[in-house]
């Protein structure tokens, strides 16, 4: 018995390695092209690795002028996958610095999402923001804009669904 448990776990060793192989080499272009045809904009990663036992973690993503986010980590559940659900856990947004712009015109420079087909129903069951900031500028208000920043924010949700549903 201790030699099957032996194989057994250095079975699930080489897996986790590989996997995590893969995801570098081609998760990162996965994901970056997907991140851009959703949001119609520019996007970038510095990098993409897998957890263990399975979590995914983001770094260095940043969304054209709108955000910088340190790391984005979240745990997909393989039990909602299997029923043909994209259920996330675990979802934590580590330093993300977001910057609204109303320029003179009154447009704002949030991302449009591009709405191609049935986009996958996504459930989040915990959601994480560690040490984000907002930083809003308008300069609708004449020929000098006005700034707000809230930094240092924290927030943590838990045992609910997103999106929420009645």
């Amino acid at each position: 018995i201790k030699t099957i448990a032996l194989w057994v776990l250095i079975a699930v060793l080489a897996v986790f390695i590989l996997v995590n192989i893969a995801l570098g080499i081609f998760g990162k272009k996965i994901f970056l092209t997907r991140i851009k045809q959703v949001l119609n904009t520019e996007a970038s990663i510095g990098g993409i690795s897998l957890g263990f036992p399975f979590s995914v973690k983001l770094s260095g993503l940043t969304i054209a002028d709108f955000a910088r986010i340190k790391s984005i980590s979240f745990s997909p559940s393989i039990l909602g996958l299997l029923a043909g659900k994209i259920v996330l856990s675990d979802v934590t947004f580590v330093e993300p610095v977001v910057t609204l712009v109303r320029s003179a015109d009154g447009a704002l420079n949030i991302p449009q999402l591009a709405q191609k087909g049935n986009p996958p129903e996504v459930l989040v069951a915990a959601f994480a923001l560690k040490n984000g900031s907002v930083t809003f500028t308008d300069r609708k208000v004449g020929p000098n804009p006005y700034t707000v920043t809230v930094d240092r924010i924290n927030l943590k949700v838990a045992k609910n669904t997103f999106p929420p549903t009645s």
